[in-house]
């Protein structure tokens, strides 16, 4: 759910209930609390109105809003719980183009129907000379990264290094410390005698 920042707005809470779990319909506005983005702020002189059932409204303020990120209201009252109620405040021209602004108008969401002529100053025109200026710069990026790499001279001298170390491995036997060799030494040796 979101909030406007800095936007007066009403906002509904509850079930406010008892330790047994029945609906609590006498709640006054300093029975919640307020954290905005982590920080805690009072809620004193908002206006709160029993909707029955233990809902109720909460009518926030501008200065309850005004802070970036989210917003929860829970209850501080240790004789009630209610789940902790919480919004995403976000900046009002997000919010205007999420929720208020009909779709292709200024300020609003672009829809897969609507006309890219309908969307003038939303997008950025430029002319040729400017689409090559941009292309070269960015190909010139490019070259500059490609041209960091290793030449075709140096990979052919890394090759030919690797080649003569692989025909030297090549010719390592196998299994060079096998404990066949060890017995076969152990048995063809001369025994002393004591």
């Amino acid at each position: 759910m979101f909030l406007r920042q800095s936007t007066s707005q009403v906002v509904v809470i509850g079930p406010v209930l008892d330790a047994d779990g029945v609906a609590v319909t006498s709640c006054v506005v300093t029975n919640f609390s307020l954290a905005k983005n982590g920080t805690a702020a009072a809620l004193t002189t908002q206006t709160l109105t029993s909707l029955g059932n233990g809902y109720y409204s909460l009518a926030l303020t501008t200065s309850n809003t005004d802070t970036l990120g989210i917003a929860a209201i829970y209850v501080n009252n240790t004789t009630m719980s209610m789940t902790v109620f919480r919004w995403n405040v976000i900046v009002a021209s997000v919010y205007d183009a999420l929720v208020s602004t009909a779709t292709n108008a200024t300020g609003g969401l672009l829809t897969a129907t609507g006309a890219i002529a309908t969307l003038s100053g939303a997008i950025s025109t430029l002319t040729a000379p400017q689409v090559r200026t941009e292309l070269a710069t960015e190909l010139g990026r490019i070259d500059a990264t490609v041209s960091s790499r290793a030449t075709s001279a140096q990979l052919t001298t890394v090759e030919g290094k690797v080649d003569g170390v692989k025909a030297k491995t090549d010719n390592l036997p196998a299994d060079p410390a096998s404990a066949s060799d060890i017995t076969s030494l152990q048995n063809n040796s001369p025994t002393e005698a004591y």
